[in-house]
């Protein structure tokens, strides 16, 4: 795809000036791009779905235990996406955090990955800090990746090979900053783990934050406000538009132990700048998880 055709109708989706969103232009060819501007009028319009609905009374169900909860929001949310790609994309499969049933054996053909609340403990409890994560890979490779804020309305994503943009304005490539420099972003069974390596990683951070979303510490990451975000017992579909996203970026994504990521299961994961990865990696190693 040329990127000059790709920019200047990225440009009329958006107004450069202040990064307001505008209407989709018709008639666009069925490619990677027409994916990407569907993709983005959904993602909004689940946002809006989600604000309507938290003004009524959630119902909330327990999953593995009372920190994994899941509330009506999350499957309707699910639902809605689910739904508009079958009925636009029928040949392509959803692994999807509430409605997937089986384990998935493989990425082969398309495959759209979907979170529909990313922090449901946060929108529960605070009615704030949690994302949409949507993403679609191709036989195992990352063509299109999206972090949504719903409360902030702020749309990071990125297309394979078109950079990565925040409500419309490009990103900067990522900065090489260390855990000793920058802010770190962990989850939260990095902060309840006692372990000596944890304990040093935090100590020997700057400073650290435990938001409770993959979404928006990722996101704060591709802001570059902070350096890193590292966890353990992550699900590919809190950690798959990262690695689109990421990549355009220049930042690297991994398990802890510095092996590539299987999106097939759940594992653990950093994100960040090559240095802030390194550095993770070498303060957790040896460390049993």
């Amino acid at each position: 795809m040329d990127f000059g055709v790709w920019r200047e109708k990225i440009d009329r989706r958006y107004d450069r000036k202040n990064g307001s969103r505008r209407s989709a232009g018709k008639g666009e060819n069925m490619d990677l791009l027409e994916a990407h501007l569907w993709m983005t009028e959904l993602i909004y319009k689940a946002g809006e779905r989600i604000r309507r609905a938290m003004k009524q009374e959630l119902a909330i169900e327990e999953k593995s235990g009372f920190r994994d909860l899941v509330t009506n929001v999350d499957r309707e949310t699910e639902d809605f996406f689910r739904q508009a790609i079958q009925a636009k994309y029928p040949a392509h499969r959803i692994m999807g955090e509430e409605r997937t049933e089986g384990r998935f054996t493989s990425l082969e053909g398309l495959v759209w990955i979907i979170d529909p609340i990313d922090g449901t403990m946060n929108f529960i409890q605070q009615g704030d800090n949690f994302g949409i994560l949507i993403s679609l890979f191709q036989n195992g490779e990352g063509l299109l990746g999206y972090i949504y804020d719903v409360m902030r309305d702020k749309l990071c994503f990125a297309v394979k090979g078109q950079g990565a943009y925040l409500n419309g304005l490009r990103l900067p490539q990522a900065e090489d900053k260390g855990i000793d420099d920058s802010l770190l972003n962990i989850g939260d069974p990095i902060a309840r783990k006692d372990s000596a390596e944890t304990k040093n990683l935090l100590s020997r951070s700057l400073g650290f934050r435990a938001i409770g979303s993959a979404a928006l510490a990722e996101l704060s990451v591709f802001e570059g406000k902070t350096c890193a975000y590292v966890n353990f017992g992550v699900n590919p579909w809190d950690i798959s538009p990262a690695f689109v996203i990421g990549r355009e970026l220049g930042y690297v994504y991994m398990d802890i132990f510095g092996r590539e990521i299987n999106l097939l299961g759940e594992t653990t994961f950093i994100v960040g700048t090559k240095r802030a990865a390194a550095e993770i990696r070498e303060v957790l190693a040896g460390m049993e998880v």
